[in-house]
């Protein structure tokens, strides 16, 4: 190992570049107070000069809640509670025209811009650019607010999803549309198997890291029992988003309703007896340990029923979930402090 130079002798620069090569850096001071305000195309969820992530399962609803954003944005109002721009958007879609139609004849649509599926297959880097160079001439000449991709898997260049770094270049250019100070919405599909809150997202996670918003939506119960309440979890750089939100489809399926969640939503009646096992409990208990101090004369739950009602509880925050689900370290269960 070479010996650091001694104190007195100036240290040889790693490379032989100007200095001048690299932008000029910036004191506190020179910030300023003033700063740039926020402009929201949907309050909290959308803003000018900021990409949005959208993740839920494959048929949750991603698509309607755009479908019923884009209407709203039509002519301005309100979506879930929340107040919607007057804005334009165009929407690069795996779906065939026909549905859109449709969409567009039910819903007064207005008049967004369409590219349905522009590829024949996945894209290079290059195809990639082209279409974003394509955008950008859009906002240019026409206005564009919003771009939005929908789904992710369905154009982002091949092998972009799992790598780094062309996940990184495909965002710069998304980026790009950015700093032209557009509203960009990327819709994405989940990884499988159990979701830790935040970590959503498929592929690698650059993509959730480089958003400025993520929203993940789950639905209030179980995907297959017909709920039209959804949960809108959002991690973002800014104040105005709201952590958790829950929005309610009508029965027409023209408009979402939207509010905070309070405690009686996240307690269905049917948990009341496993909340009173747990409170009772000195220790976390394991599944086996929750059926058998089951109430004598209440309907006993299958034990599958009751893991799946335990993990939606875990993933709310009403209930902690520890050990490693193991033969040796079974899941065990607590209630939250909440």
């Amino acid at each position: 190992m070479q010996p650091l130079p001694p104190l007195n002798e100036p240290i040889k620069p790693f490379t032989s570049q100007a200095a001048t090569a690299w932008p000029r850096v910036l004191s506190v001071a020179d910030l300023g107070s003033g700063g740039q305000p926020v402009t929201w195309l949907w309050d909290g969820y959308l803003a000018r000069g900021s990409i949005t992530v959208l993740t839920s399962q494959w048929k949750a609803g991603k698509t309607t809640l755009l479908s019923l954003l884009l209407a709203r944005m039509n002519t301005g109002g309100t979506l879930a509670g929340r107040a919607v721009a007057k804005a334009r958007a165009v929407i690069v879609s795996e779906e065939h025209q026909s549905l859109w139609q449709d969409r567009a004849r039910r819903l007064e649509l207005g008049d967004h811009a369409l590219f349905c599926r522009p590829f024949s297959e996945l894209p290079d880097m290059a195809a990639w650019n082209r279409l974003l160079d394509h955008l950008a001439e859009l906002h240019a000449s026409q206005g564009i607010d919003l771009i939005v991709i929908d789904p992710l898997i369905m154009f982002f260049p091949l092998g972009a999803e799992c790598n780094a770094e062309l996940m990184r270049q495909a965002l710069e250019g998304l980026r790009r549309l950015t700093i032209m100070g557009m509203s960009v919405l990327v819709l994405h599909h989940p990884k499988k198997g159990t979701l830790r809150p935040g970590q959503g997202s498929r592929g690698t996670g650059l993509l959730p890291g480089m958003a400025d918003i993520v929203i993940e939506m789950f639905p209030y119960c179980r995907l297959d029992l017909p709920d039209p309440r959804r949960r809108l979890h959002a991690y973002s750089r800014h104040a105005a988003t709201p952590p958790l939100w829950l929005i309610e489809l009508n029965a027409a399926h023209t408009d979402y309703s939207g509010r905070m969640p309070n405690l009686e939503d996240d307690v269905p009646p049917s948990w009341q007896p496993l909340c009173a096992i747990l409170a009772a409990a000195q220790t976390p208990l394991t599944i086996k340990e929750i059926l058998y101090d089951w109430e004598p004369g209440l309907p006993t739950p299958a034990s599958n029923t009751l893991w799946r009602w335990l993990d939606q509880a875990a993933h709310q925050g009403l209930i902690v979930k520890s050990g490693t689900g193991s033969k040796k370290d079974p899941f065990r269960y607590r209630l939250s402090r909440r």
